[in-house]
């Protein structure tokens, strides 16, 4: 069982996997024609000169309304060349409609449809064991037997070839995302525009969770040991994940597994699963982000690549140490340190003054390079942490310091219904803001006050029509299904309603917001508010609090996870007799009080442990070596419905300092995608 998970090879194995592919289809000159989705996962996967190289791929095109017209072109020029069609349809199901007019317009043209699966899909399983019983059950889950059935619209039989490709880290070497959160059209999956479809997106998503997590313990030879599950949705993934490893379980994987974890040598070593389903916490995407990071996703709309005034800026945390370092740090912090790196940089080039021998000479030569790299990146940053500066301060629309502070203040409680609702009014009014930061306020004030006041509540509407356009009333009916944007009458109602032991209590399965008591308690019981955290003696760049990442707060997200391995905050702020104080394994013993009384359901949250439990004692270390400092223990934190920058800054800050107290957990984020504002 390994403890080393190397995450970088990812990008490696994937693209080995589609270079694989495309010789396996071809020996001939091909175009490569590839879905818009895909286009850039595969650019950073593998570049198109290297793609051109080691395969038989001479061309290569991304399908969108000039493909036709590209193609037609070169196969005036190239009219033997055969073509290859790689698509991507795990999360959306379906073909493109620009790639089905592709297919109907080059009907008479020989074309190879290479499609994206994963290594555990149920039924390429069943095919390797030649399990012909149940295969056609399963049949219909499958992507190539969807991609076969679509096709059979076009009326015309292609060639399927199938390849693995894997999530890699684009962020941190500890964040993995699957990018399936959003479609092509820029809609949440978790919480789609028709609420008649929300069970059958989200079950598509955990399907696809759960085969990336499968896949990349296959991968990386490990066995979960310990499963907690946060929410209806998590635990669903749980089960469905649980019954795929029981499945395949053969002979040999029991026999290491006995050895492992059986009763005669337990190794001790440990892979937790912890599953959070984000209805559990839908207050802090609504929050503002405060890392740098976070604030470039929200300014420039993604943290990868993006663009400043016509300039491409591209952000590679494996290449660029200041973007490694800086990107989970408060932005206020940002310019003290630029600044004492242009002070080192400036020095580093001045000591070429002082060099008088040859070898120092030499020296200064041979780190020119580098210093030449580290100064591009410190203009790039400069120039990104001062844009983000003047939108902050000068951009009308953002309203940024003033948002700020209502957020802070409805959090801590220090503002009514009426003073909300003058607010949130005034914003409407003035005309400078736009609506989905409007609505994101509402959103949050409904929240954390368990609910608008009814005559509030219509006050707005009308207003938001006013301003907005009827169309505007679309978006709050939606939310309003989802039990975000809601009045105390319906809370009260649903409160009567959610008083079963049913699983799927108190709203049912189709929220996305599970919280029922005001958020001034769950803060006092969490600690989410941390005393005297914003002291202006305190180090913003090594801060004591995880409370850096939003406007003062921390997230109860990081909050409750924390509570599995660490009881320290809830045995001062909710009930000093806990069962324990520090854990190294994840566990949710009297746990299930608080959430009962946080979301009216103490089933939201479930544990197990899904090896055998050790009977006797971890054999007595004899290396003379500190367990886990080399190879800590992997904790898989899955978040389904998205998670914010902010949120994995924390969990970061929280690995530090469960560290210092002598738990050493890597963990590993795995989430569906990166929230947008």
């Amino acid at each position: 069982m390994s403890t080393n998970w190397n995450t970088r090879k990812l990008k490696r194995i994937s693209a080995s996997n589609i270079c694989q592919a495309f010789k396996e289809v071809t020996d001939n000159d091909t175009v490569l024609l590839i879905q818009s989705e895909l286009f850039n996962y595969i650019n950073h996967v593998i570049t198109f000169s290297d793609l051109i190289k080691d395969t038989p791929v001479r061309k290569i095109l991304r399908v969108d309304n000039n493909t036709t017209n590209d193609l037609r072109s070169i196969l005036g020029s190239m009219p033997h060349i055969e073509i290859i069609l790689l698509i991507d349809i795990r999360a959306s199901l379906k073909i493109p409609f620009e790639i089905r007019n592709f297919l109907k317009e080059f009907k008479d043209l020989p074309v190879t449809i290479v499609y994206c699966s994963w290594q555990t899909e149920i039924t390429d399983a069943l095919i390797e064991k030649k399990d012909t019983v149940f295969l056609e059950s399963y049949q219909l889950n499958n992507v190539r037997h969807l991609i076969n059935h679509q096709l059979a619209i076009t009326d015309r039989k292609i060639k399927l070839k199938k390849c693995t490709l894997y999530p890699f880290p684009t962020l941190d070497d500890d964040v993995l995302s699957l990018d399936i959160l959003y479609s092509a059209d820029n809609e949440n999956r978790y919480v789609p525009y028709l609420q008649s479809i929300e069970n059958a997106s989200r079950d598509v998503m955990i399907d696809n969770i759960s085969n990336c997590i499968l896949s990349l313990l296959k991968e990386h030879k490990s066995i979960v040991t310990n499963f907690v599950g946060v929410g209806n949705e998590a635990q669903l993934l749980g089960q469905l994940l649980k019954s795929r490893i029981d499945r395949d379980i053969d002979e040999k994987q029991a026999f290491i597994r006995e050895g492992l974890f059986g009763d005669k040598f337990p190794s001790g070593l440990e892979t937790d699963l912890i599953v959070f389903d984000r209805s559990m916490d839908p207050i802090t995407p609504l929050l503002t982000e405060l890392t740098y990071a976070g604030m470039v996703n929200t300014l420039f709309d993604g943290y990868l690549d993006i663009e400043i005034d016509e300039e491409k800026v591209h952000f590679d945390y494996q290449k660029d140490d200041f973007w490694d370092e800086m990107k989970f740090m408060n932005f206020g912090s940002i310019g003290p340190r630029l600044n004492q790196s242009a002070k080192q940089l400036q020095k580093k080039y001045d000591d070429r003054h002082n060099a008088e021998s040859l070898g120092e000479i030499k020296n200064f030569v041979d780190s020119l390079g580098h210093l030449q790299e580290t100064q591009r990146y410190l203009k790039q940053h400069t120039i990104t942490s001062t844009k983000i500066l003047n939108e902050v301060e000068n951009n009308e629309a953002l309203q940024f310091n003033r948002i700020i502070e209502f957020e802070q203040d409805v959090l801590s409680d220090n503002l009514d219904h009426k003073a909300c609702n003058d607010f949130i009014q005034d914003l409407i009014f003035e005309g400078d803001v736009a609506s989905d930061l409007i609505i994101r306020l509402i959103s949050l004030v409904s929240i954390c006050k368990c609910g608008l006041r009814e005559k509030d509540f219509l006050s707005i509407k009308k207003s938001m029509v006013d301003r907005f356009g009827i169309n505007i009333l679309f978006d709050i009916e939606r939310l309003t299904e989802a039990g975000i944007l809601v009045t105390k009458n319906t809370i009260t109602k649903n409160k009567k309603a959610g008083t079963t032991e049913d699983l799927r209590a108190p709203y049912g399965r189709n929220v996305s917001n599970n919280i029922i008591k005001e958020y001034r308690s769950i803060a006092k019981w969490f600690a989410t508010l941390p005393v005297g955290s914003n002291d202006d003696a305190q180090d913003i760049s090594n801060p004591k609090e995880p409370d850096f990442a939003f406007c003062g707060v921390v997230p109860l997200s990081m909050r409750i996870i924390q509570a599995f391995y660490d009881r320290s905050i809830l045995s001062k702020t909710y009930n000093a007799q806990q069962p324990y104080i520090i854990s190294k394994e994840p566990k949710v013993t009297k746990l299930e009080t608080l959430f009962s009384q946080v979301y009216c359901n103490s089933k939201h949250i479930s544990s197990e442990r899904w090896v055998p439990e050790p009977k006797v004692n971890k054999l007595p270390n004899t290396t003379g070596k500190k367990d886990n400092d080399d190879h800590p223990d992997i904790a898989i934190i899955v978040f389904l419905g998205g998670v914010t920058i902010g949120e994995l800054a924390t969990l970061k800050h929280l690995k530090g300092k469960l560290r210092d107290k002598g738990i050493k957990k890597r963990f590993l984020i795995i989430t569906d995608g990166i929230l947008k504002k």
